[in-house]
């Protein structure tokens, strides 16, 4: 399987009639036609090479056609006379008539039309892999106009009506790769039956994968302990593998729990263990495996022996011997190497033709001293500037340097765009280091980085391919009549990426936004803001039909929240001085000032629930970890805790223009739903708690020593000039303390810190942050990591404050300080002293009775010491408070979550059972309408992962003569026997319905009443066991609701009073 010269695709650019439209498609002659379908030809027959992938092929061919034509197709159907037969793969036809598809290139593949005995053929076929599906791809998006953009059923393809489709009588084209190994990017396509990624990912060959954990699995552990490194646990890393429930990691956990730190480990995934590579065992248990594996997948050229990530090396006496046979001893890289050659050397006795495919990366990413065998491919990780240069230096030991890059996507807060970057990048790797494979990490959201996978999977497949016409093309498709500004806006966004430099324009890595050396607003200015915006309302404009409108405003949401972060940062959180000096000039300036950062924060929340309405176009942004990407991304906490400052400044005026009571009465005007109103309540409560409590322990160190702080690194106390008493702490490292918070309360942590001297320019200095746990594990609201702008001259003392609440559900908050840096520039810093640290609250917590939920929605507002959002998942609009009814209406809409659990929902019997009482009914007549209602693990919206219970009522139409009830419940996401019932409707007409539920420990118990709530016999809808042994086993149990086009009058949970 030589690699074509040139590869990519070899055809012109002609125009092309298919259908009633006429498109610019790819043809290889302007000869006659020949019709593959119309409205009243024969259909066509499509048949297919043996095997799943060519029958999937075929079937996905027929459904397209069917959907465009209007004409039901079906493969296997027989050629009836005058039809033309599709043949999908290389069946017995192709083989015959179509030998040169025997020398395609990997998974390259042939368009041809070809007649035989006066029966028209068209051949869709490569020989290897998944060529069949990218056959019909290619066919469908020429052909018949088809496009796929992103995974929604509605609006994220493009299936045109074309009744007649024709192609050229000489049409043969010949599309080949050049990357055999194309990566996916983790930013899937699935067609309905979820098995397709569409626009050519994958490719063949296993490459950049951590496969020990694949060859060397539990089963081989417990069998062969031997066979594992024999290594030291991190302290970090024991504690997580101790927090877990893994069933099969118990005797590890023990072992762990007993402080031993040293042994043969295993876990499941493979992060942070090896394999000991002195043992010759291992060498012929991989060997055997590669073997069963080209067995299983003969058409692929490599398999994978990557090592796991990170550490875990083995420090056994046979590993030391084997190093100490070197002067200087053999490396953890050349120990790897040597393990791999001796793996290649047995396979190739049997696979001359077949190769290993490895990971230049971590450890071994250093080539060895020795040569390598010539049945190795090397894969590099790009992400660094060294990195660069070690591929090239990796030419020297093979023929082939493939490429592991870092093109996210979810480590950013926003846009990284980069088409030609990353088209040179490929170019230079397919050029000079003669790369097969590309495998890259981005995981992103469709709304920022849909180009990014479209025009990766076509550079990946022609690295020759013009970026400008794929960005022509992508934004054509995506926002039809608006492409053109849209087009502006994403050169604008790549501008914006160049201006890194030379240097760094290959390395999309560098810096996510859990690194501290985070730098993606640096290159944005002003001007790019407005012009940015300006492109974004031509588009609103001009965009006229309801895909495009619907493509188009998911990009708008997603710029219109990112914008919040770079006007954040230039009108305030860069002028931090200027700001507040122009508030300490009047009440109205600061007034002024504090509104606006607020509308900001509050556009910024709006902006981000808009784009977690949306979990298929935005995966990454509803799952529970999201901010986590962002753990060192400190605009989130600026412009927080500078918005709190302006605050405390208007407070200053007041109080100096006249008495507690003016300021009191100013801030109790900013009313629930005012983007200022939950900073005027932090100035309420302190206004009236004009002292309060330090809730560290010796943040002053008067003790003289650290007690109560756990410490990482070089920090003592010393008497040395503290700034308050008589000690201060001094040093590097880390101080943390770890305290009980309460969800919903506001805090400010102020801390002081003095350099001896000066640092020098570019010197990041001493930061903070505060992280929260839920019953022992993470939480993860928006980031409260703040560092140290700048210094006062001569060893004067700063301060450094941030303000935070505790989000829902939290029990515990961690506060750090540190000077240390993490990686890539690691390092201790630059020694500090501090003093003066405390954490106070600035207002308390929602007032909140556990097991008791009673809301009739009585105000104007959802009363939020009831209610909180939920946290992550898919969103939406806030649902609304309005004449005593709370309003769901049309999709998508946020889960509201009770501020109290209900761990023990199923702990009562008779007169102490948990009872549920929900006033629901239509909001708008002859709209399709549902109502969900969960009590379940978690804060976020209801999912069959959650443990618990969950109903939903369907209302039906007028024309029904019921609705639809639905229980279920879940034990650790396995779903447990539930009832469905019809619920009949209202004699009277009424769309009311007012639902009673009883929980107890072995029943649920479901009445429905139309006039009121109504637990007579009479209006029992059902009672069944619910087989739940733990409901609270997934963790804390809270009440929650959503549901569109209804309205809710009463939610009522609790034991009720005898």
């Amino acid at each position: 399987m030589d690699r074509p010269a040139d590869g990519g695709v070899r055809w012109q650019w002609l125009p092309i009639v298919v259908g009633f439209g006429s498109f610019l498609f790819p043809v290889v002659v302007n000869g006659a036609s020949v019709t593959v379908i119309s409205p009243s030809s024969p259909l066509p027959s499509v048949s297919s090479a043996a095997g799943q992938v060519h029958s999937d092929a075929a079937a996905d061919l027929c459904d397209y056609l069917s959907r465009v034509s209007g004409r039901e197709i079906t493969p296997g159907r027989a050629a009836a006379d005058g039809s033309v037969t599709i043949h999908v793969g290389p069946d017995a036809f192709v083989l015959k008539h179509v030998p040169e598809v025997k020398d395609l290139y990997a998974d390259g593949f042939l368009l041809k039309h070809l007649a035989v005995d006066g029966k028209h053929h068209l051949v869709l076929s490569g020989i290897r892999l998944k060529s069949s599906r990218w056959a019909v791809e290619e066919f469908l998006m020429q052909f018949a106009g088809v496009r796929w953009l992103f995974p929604d059923a509605v609006y994220g393809e493009i299936v045109p009506s074309v009744p007649t489709v024709r192609v050229d009588d000489e049409l043969n084209q010949k599309h080949e790769p050049h990357y055999l190994s194309r990566g996916n990017l983790g930013m899937y396509y699935f067609d309905k039956n979820r098995r397709y990624l569409r626009r050519r990912p994958e490719g063949g060959g296993s490459f950049g994968s951590h496969e020990f954990q694949t060859i060397f699995s539990r089963k081989d552990y417990q069998q062969h302990p031997e066979w594992f490194a024999y290594f030291t646990v991190s302290e970090s890393r024991a504690q997580s593998l101790m927090r877990g429930t893994h069933p099969e990691h118990a005797r590890l956990r023990q072992a762990l729990q007993r402080g031993q730190r040293q042994g043969r480990w295993h876990w499941d995934y493979g992060n942070g263990w090896q394999i000991c590579m002195s043992n010759p065992e291992t060498v012929q248990h991989a060997v055997a495996y590669a073997r069963e594996y080209f067995a299983s997948h003969p058409d692929v050229p490599t398999v994978s022996m990557g090592h796991n990530d990170t550490s875990g090396w083995c420090e056994c006496d046979l590993c030391r011997r084997f190093a100490a046979t070197m002067d200087p001893p053999y490396t953890v890289s050349e120990r790897y190497w040597h393990w791999v050659n001796q793996v290649a050397k047995e396979l190739a006795r049997t696979h001359p033709g077949k190769k290993i495919a490895t990971l230049a990366y971590g450890a071994p990413a250093a080539p060895p001293r020795f040569s390598l065998e010539k049945n190795i491919s090397v894969m590099v990780t790009v992400y660094l500037e060294g990195h660069l240069s070690l591929a090239r230096k990796w030419q020297k030991k093979t023929d082939s340097v493939s490429l592991y890059s870092y093109a996210y996507g979810n480590s950013f807060v926003g846009f990284r765009h980069y088409p030609r970057a990353i088209r040179d990048f490929l170019q230079w790797g397919h050029d000079e280091l003669g790369a097969i494979a590309h495998v890259s990490e981005v995981g992103g959201n469709w709304s920022f980085d849909g180009p990014k996978y479209h025009y990766m999977q076509e550079l990946m497949w022609n690295v020759n391919a013009d970026p400008d016409e794929i960005m022509w093309a992508y934004c054509r498709d995506w926002f039809g009549a608006a492409a053109q500004p849209m087009k502006a806006f994403w050169d604008r966004l790549e501008e914006v990426y160049e201006r890194r430099g030379t240097r760094r324009r290959f390395l999309g890595y560098q810096w996510v936004g859990w690194l501290e050396g985070h730098d993606e607003f640096d290159h944005y200015s002003i001007d790019d803001v407005r012009f940015l915006d300006k492109q974004i309302a031509a588009a609103e404009q001009a965009a006229d039909t309801e895909a495009d409108a619907f493509r188009l405003a998911r990009v708008a949401d997603a710029w219109k929240y990112y914008r919040t972060f770079l006007l954040g940062r230039f009108k305030y959180t860069l002028r931090q001085e200027k700001i507040f000096s122009e508030a300490a000039e009047s009440l109205a300036r600061a007034t002024e000032l504090a509104e606006e950062l607020a509308q900001l924060q509050a556009m910024k929340e709006s902006f981000l629930r808009q784009l977690r309405s949306y979990p298929q176009v935005n995966q990454v942004v509803t799952g529970p970890n999201y901010m986590s990407y962002f753990a060192h991304v400190t605009e989130f906490s600026d412009m927080r805790t500078m918005l709190d400052g302006l605050c405390d400044q208007i407070t200053k005026h007041l109080l100096g223009q006249g008495s507690g009571t003016d300021a009191l009465a100013f801030w109790r005007k900013f009313a629930r739903g005012t983007p200022l109103h939950q900073s005027a309540r932090s100035q309420i409560f302190s206004l009236n708690h004009p002292v309060r409590a330090n809730l560290l322990t010796n943040g002053s160190f008067e003790t003289g020593d650290l007690s109560a702080w756990k410490t990482t690194g070089e920090l003592k106390v010393t008497r040395e000039s503290p700034r308050n008493g008589s000690y201060a702490a001094q040093g590097t490292g880390t101080l943390s303390q770890q305290i009980r918070v309460q969800p919903g309360a506001r805090y400010r942590l102020s801390v002081r810190g003095r350099y001896a001297a000066s640092p020098e320019t570019g010197t990041r200095l001493f930061s903070t942050d505060v992280r929260f746990q839920s019953a022992g594990k993470a939480l993860w609201p928006e980031p409260n990591y703040r560092r140290l702008k700048s210094t006062y001259p001569e060893g004067g003392w700063t301060s450094l404050e941030t303000t935070f609440t505790a989000p829902p559900g939290a029990d515990t908050a961690i506060v750090s300080i540190r000077t240390t840096l993490n990686w890539p520039t690691a390092g201790t810093g630059t020694p500090v002293f501090w003093d003066d640290i405390a954490l106070e609250k600035i207002l308390n917590e929602p007032e909140v009775k556990q097991g008791v939920l009673t809301d009739e929605f009585a105000g104007e507002h959802i009363d939020n010491s009831k209610w909180s959002e939920a946290t992550a998942g898919s969103s939406g609009m806030l649902p609304k408070v309005s004449d005593g009814w709370l309003i769901l209406a049309q999709r998508p809409n946020a889960t509201l979550v009770s501020r109290s659990r209900f761990d023990d929902l199923l702990s009562g019997s008779g007169d102490r059972r948990y009872r549920l009482r929900a006033h629901i009914a239509v909001l708008a007549a002859g709209r399709k309408a549902s109502f969900d209602c969960g009590i379940r693990t978690g804060l976020v919206p209801i999912s069959i992962r959650d443990s618990g219970f969950w109903f939903t009522h369907v209302f039906s139409a007028r024309t029904e003569k019921t609705d639809l009830l639905r229980t279920y419940w879940h034990q650790d996401s396995k779903q447990l026997p539930a009832g469905w019932y019809d619920i009949p409707l209202s004699e009277n007409g009424s769309r009311d319905i007012w639902y009673t539920f009883y929980f107890d420990t072995q029943q649920v118990a479901v009445y429905a009443g139309f006039d009121g709530y109504d637990e007579r016999e009479s209006a029992l809808v059902g009672k069944y066991e619910h087989h739940m042994k733990n409901i609270a086993s997934a963790g804390p149990v809270y009440f929650k609701l959503g549901g569109h086009n209804v309205k809710v009058g009463e939610i009522s949970l609790l034991r009720p009073v005898p």
